[in-house]
């Protein structure tokens, strides 16, 4: 009986095995995606940031980079007005409407210049920055305006030298000079600052003139646009959407199986281990012998009982049944009485019948009291 429970448990084991095995795989597939995104991420970045060296970026700290204006800006800025310099990397649509927003050679406003306009239109003031400014004031200026909005060119003038500016609605452009453009790159502030220092002046006279206390010096349309799916759809739908993909995997993991046919186990073979002993009971009852074959099944449960209670080491048949019959584990099982008989099995007459039951009563106590 105890080789049958352990083959029982042997296959029962396999079964989980295989059902994890579809499982794992599952899971080994989801973590192969996953890294092979991240990588694809990485590679992105790295090669986002390669072209950007040659950007006006105010990450940069290239020759070509703006980053030595943008911190002189945030200073000096907040020292004489109290306004706050940023960066901004998102659409001109999210454009706070008080506010000015610096555009440092905005090679990627081609596909948004109606949101650009709609922005001024709103109140956002715009200072162009490119070596051609032109290109950008003709985009500009193909733009139908809305419902009372003018649009006017004329040159401005004041400590910070001249500008061009563009009215558009409660908003404006104005266009840097061409020359001054390049000198506000760091290479350029290394050897002169002085159209540096008036860039600054200028800004400072904008900040003046409206009102405004936000400079945001532009990322978007220079190359380092951030997704503006969390403003467009916001936070919540787009955690409403993470929480759906995890469900999702969640529920795969749990209904995953295994890749092919499922496989068959082989049927476990049911035997009766004390099968040889009622095969020399047999052959002690065809013998007329029936007493001692009723001894060796009485021994062989003495050995059982042995097994299962931890009595191993008890000196023989004596002490093991002595043990078990002060145990509250057999009272009631009737191993007293086939003890008794087997003390006195010579002094007694067992038939081929009796001798049948004798060996279920002892099958009966392996059964209830060994399992």
């Amino acid at each position: 009986m105890a080789k049958m429970t352990k083959d029982a448990k042997k296959a029962g084991k396999a079964l989980k095995t295989k059902a994890g095995g579809a499982k794992r795989a599952v899971v080994t597939l989801l973590i192969i995606a996953a890294a092979l995104g991240l990588l694809i991420f990485v590679i992105d970045r790295i090669s986002s940031t390669k072209e950007l060296r040659n950007t006006p970026t105010t990450y940069g700290v290239t020759d070509y980079g703006i980053k030595g204006i943008f911190l002189s800006a945030q200073k000096f800025l907040k020292e004489t007005r109290g306004a706050k310099v940023e960066r901004f990397t998102k659409l001109a649509r999210f454009l706070p409407a008080d506010s000015i927003a610096v555009l440092p050679e905005p090679v990627n406003i081609n596909g948004d210049i109606a949101g650009v306009v709609k922005a001024a239109e709103n109140g956002t003031v715009f200072v162009i920055v490119s070596e051609s400014p032109d290109v950008y004031m003709e985009l500009i200026a193909d733009v139908t305006p809305g419902p009372g909005t003018q649009q006017m060119s004329l040159a401005v003038t004041g400590n910070g030298g001249d500008r061009t500016r563009v009215r558009c609605g409660n908003g404006a452009f104005y266009v840097v000079p061409e020359a001054e453009a390049t000198a506000l790159f760091n290479q350029s502030l290394k050897t002169d600052s002085s159209d540096g220092s008036r860039f600054l002046v200028f800004l400072d006279e904008l900040c003046e003139s409206t009102g405004y206390k936000k400079v945001l010096f532009d990322e978007c349309y220079s190359g380092l646009a951030s997704d503006p799916a969390p403003d467009i759809l916001g936070w919540g739908f787009i955690l409403g959407l993470v929480w759906l993909a995890a469900a999702l995997i969640i529920l795969l993991l749990s209904l995953a199986q295994r890749l092919g046919a499922p496989e068959k186990l082989a049927a476990v073979e049911k035997r009766n281990e004390t099968e040889h002993i009622s095969a020399l009971a047999e052959m002690y009852r065809r013998t007329g012998s029936e007493s001692i074959g009723f001894k060796i099944h009485m021994e062989a449960l003495a050995d059982d009982i042995a097994a299962a209670t931890g009595m191993q080491d008890a000196s023989g048949f004596d002490e093991i049944m002595e043990n078990a019959l002060a145990s509250d584990r057999f009272k009631g099982s009737g191993l007293d009485r086939l003890v008794e008989l087997y003390y006195n099995a010579e002094n007694e007459r067992i038939t081929p019948r009796m001798l049948s039951n004798l060996i279920e009563q002892t099958e009966k106590i392996r059964k209830e009291r060994l399992q």
